[in-house]
């Protein structure tokens, strides 16, 4: 009479296994890490790209997008309706509270740039959703190469309190940031962990949240956990921060 045999895996199978397991997962997380850092790379890139296009801008008409004055008399009803709503009000500030859905010179910016020939869009500068100043990535801001869904994470162009940090003067920035949780108002939740913000500020500037003309916050703020102290917290692995690259 025959015996079979029991089949099995032997040890050195079993470890051979374990080992291929091992590296489809390194392999699997070092795919991850290399896309997450082509985007950093990417978010680096296009700022600078905009912020250049930004400062021909105010360099060729003498205000920045949004904030122009004369825009209508340039591009007439190419940019608005009227010359209410196409025209900023000159005051060196490109506002976010501002003339309505349809005179939002934040917003308006991009129509600005777009008809300059300088960042060419489709961005319909007009306030949607829940009122005269909502933001939404792909419709009247651009979206932005990082962060949640295409529709979720965007670039806003304002002059506002949040940078510098200390909220003493108000700066012009281009900003990163997820769209707030209401669904409603504008980008500036958080689209990155602290590591990775820290890695885009010190690649461009000096790597302090609160200083230089690369700015880390939390949900418009440097509370939070996106830094500690005057650091970015590093060790947090949350998706804590936004980003503002200052203009000036």
């Amino acid at each position: 009479m025959k015996h079979n045999k029991p089949t099995g895996f032997t040890l050195i199978e079993l470890s051979i296994v374990l080992v291929i397991i091992g590296l489809i997962a390194a392999a699997i997380v070092a795919g991850r890490e290399l896309i997450t850092q082509a985007q950093l790379n990417s978010v680096i890139s296009e700022s600078q790209s905009l912020k250049a296009g930004i400062n021909a801008f105010k360099l060729t008409y003498g205000y920045f997008p949004g904030d122009f004055d004369n825009a209508f008399s340039y591009w007439g009803t190419d940019c608005a309706t009227t010359a209410a709503n196409c025209n900023g009000d000159g005051n060196e500030s490109i506002d976010y509270y501002s003339n309505g859905p349809d005179g939002v010179e934040s917003l308006r910016a991009w129509v600005h740039l777009s008809l300059a020939e300088i960042y060419p869009n489709d961005l319909t500068g007009v306030g949607v959703q829940c009122d005269n100043r909502s933001t939404m990535a792909g419709e009247n801001i651009p979206i932005a190469p990082f962060g949640g869904s295409p529709q979720e994470s965007g670039w806003m162009l304002w002059t506002t309190g949040t940078f510098p940090s200390t909220r003493s003067s108000y700066s012009t920035a281009l900003s990163i940031g997820n769209k707030e949780n209401s669904g409603c108002w504008n980008h500036d939740a958080a689209v990155m962990t602290p590591a990775q913000a820290w890695t885009i500020d010190k690649k461009i500037d000096d790597g302090i949240p609160d200083i230089g003309h690369v700015q880390g916050h939390h949900n418009g703020s440097t509370g939070g956990d996106c830094v500690d102290g005057t650091a970015y917290n590093v060790d947090d692995p949350d998706i804590e921060c936004y980003l503002g690259f200052l203009l000036e």
